[in-house]
């Protein structure tokens, strides 16, 4: 990764602006104009019961029938293990096509990426490049399945999306996110995104809180400052770094302000649709779908003052090329969250995560020609959507269900910490015994 210099600019990050930006910077509505970067693997090696495929054109379906296509002045796909259909489906719904070997050719576009070794850029998994098997926990390809193409992680092809678009924003999704509300909503929530980002604040997430901490979102009962029995999400944690306060922006997605809790750490910046803002204090990082200035992405580093944090996001998501979920742990490993980067979400968001419910495969199982070419995404979507009366099972004491989808990483250091609490009360429970004796 590109070093740059280590300027040293004062202690300790604090916040750079009131949360909700800088007051009179958001300039006057104008026409909403944003780049659209969207990153898929096309192999075939995936299980067959992740669906991609489906998926895909699910999502590209959504993509257009929502004006979201319409929206994006410029739009850019980037193929991972690229073949002759996955192309031939990106033109067809106006996407230009980058893949990790038309990047390599031309590392001369990109500011920044290994021009010394391109190909180090490679996933571990990607034409036997690196040795290192991937977690099969977490991994979507089989042990005996190996990818035939060239492959980059999400956070690579993220970076190579922002350098290469030339936008003022850039709006960044995984090709398994399809748009879940209406046209009108979807428009609404861009251009308060691009407010706020008018206003000094450079990211917005925009992932539906139907499906925030999958499986069963945030369906569970929302945080209150009122209840006796907050969600095990909702417990704000006022104290300790990345790790210990990333759970906290979840608690900002409920209809109150919390002031008990987040006092001047989060406001509702907008209130039609409802945007919340923080930073990134409160909040891990997620490559799930946001609305981002492009410029500071690629070039404004987090905090100059601290060594690990001097660099950009678009530097940062490079440094571990061989692991999807890397990048989110390496960001919390750093305490990116001593950089205060002002973060803002939707509280309805927009994009769902899809695939991981029985209703939603059922519905990709059946998905066929006919109905991409006939029914709308909102009508297939709805064929799907959960029972609002079916209710989750309780969550047992000790039990690590929001864990699920974790990837490895981040359960070995849950473990971690967790035998290293049984050690201090086992400790505590000795000397307490030899007090007594």
């Amino acid at each position: 990764m590109p070093r740059r210099s280590q300027a040293r600019a004062g202690a300790r990050a604090v916040p750079k602006q009131p949360v909700c930006g800088r007051p009179g910077n958001s300039t006057a509505p104008r026409p909403l104009s944003i780049g659209l970067g969207v990153t898929h693997t096309c192999s075939k090696g995936y299980r067959p019961e992740y669906m991609k495929a489906q998926i895909f054109r699910l999502a590209l379906l959504s993509y257009r029938q929502s004006g979201l296509l319409q929206l994006a002045s410029e739009k850019l796909l980037f193929l991972n293990d690229p073949n002759a259909e996955c192309r031939a489906l990106g033109a067809s719904y106006g996407f230009g096509i980058l893949t990790p070997a038309a990047v390599f050719a031309a590392p001369h576009r990109f500011p920044i990426i290994n021009r010394e070794n391109p190909r180090a850029h490679l996933n571990a998994v990607a034409g036997g490049s690196k040795s290192r098997p991937r977690d099969s926990a977490y991994a979507p390809v089989a042990p005996d399945v190996a990818l035939s193409g060239e492959t980059v992680t999400v956070g690579t092809a993220m970076s190579f999306l922002f350098q290469a678009l030339s936008t003022e924003q850039v709006l960044f999704l995984e090709g398994d996110f399809v748009v879940g509300v209406p046209p009108d909503s979807l428009r609404a929530q861009l251009e308060a995104a691009a407010l706020l980002r008018g206003a000094g604040l450079p990211l917005t997430r925009l992932q539906s809180r139907a499906t925030i901490n999958q499986p069963g979102g945030l369906d569970a009962p929302c945080c209150s400052a009122a209840s006796a029995t907050p969600h095990r999400e909702c417990r704000y944690r006022l104290h300790g770094g990345s790790w210990a306060r990333s759970p906290n922006w979840r608690n900002f997605y409920c209809d109150v302000d919390m002031p008990a809790r987040g006092a001047v750490l989060m406001a509702t910046c907008v209130r039609r649709p409802t945007m919340r803002c923080f930073s990134s204090t409160d909040a891990n990082w997620s490559n799930r779908p946001f609305l981002a200035d492009r410029r500071w992405f690629v070039h404004a580093p987090l905090e100059p003052s601290i060594k690990a944090l001097n660099a950009s996001l678009g530097e940062l998501s490079q440094v571990v090329p061989d692991d999807n979920g890397a990048f989110e742990v390496h960001m919390l490993n750093i305490d990116w969250g001593r950089a205060a980067v002002p973060l803002c979400l939707s509280a309805d968001g927009v994009f769902e995560h899809y695939g991981y419910s029985q209703p939603q495969r059922a519905m990709l199982r059946s998905l066929s020609d006919a109905d991409l070419a006939t029914r709308s995404y909102l009508d297939l979507l709805a064929a799907a959507r959960r029972d609002p009366a079916a209710k989750e099972p309780p969550v047992a004491p000790g039990s690590n269900r929001g864990l699920r989808g974790a990837n490895a990483a981040t359960r070995a250091h849950v473990a971690r910490v967790c035998a290293c609490d049984k050690t201090r009360r086992d400790e505590k429970r000795r000397r307490s015994r030899r007090l007594l004796f």
